[in-house]
């Protein structure tokens, strides 16, 4: 069933839409926390600003944020309040959490 959403170019059409149909009826739905863990994308990009607050910055914000939603992610966002220490620690955090 997992390559029928994953990879279903590797299937014949109608073995595809017969899967995504039993699992319809089955009231399936991906789990994309435990996809994160088999595949090793987390399905987010980390998004790091010295300063929110900066006019600059929103209009990055939703330009990430319009990417991201193309690419079927979410965004990751945080605010060092430019201090470089703090940068290092989310970058440490957020790097697992966010796309490779």
């Amino acid at each position: 069933m997992s390559r029928a959403f994953t990879r279903p170019n590797l299937l014949k059409p109608e073995t595809v839409a017969m899967v995504q149909k039993a699992a319809e009826a089955a009231g399936y739905v991906p789990n994309h926390h435990a996809r994160a863990l088999s595949t090793g994308r987390a399905g987010a990009i980390g998004l790091i600003v010295p300063d929110i607050a900066n006019p600059f910055f929103p209009p990055l914000v939703r330009a990430a944020q319009n990417y991201a939603s193309d690419l079927g992610l979410s965004v990751f966002l945080a605010d060092t309040d430019e201090d470089p220490t703090r940068e290092d620690r989310l970058i440490s955090r957020m790097a697992p959490r966010s796309k490779g």
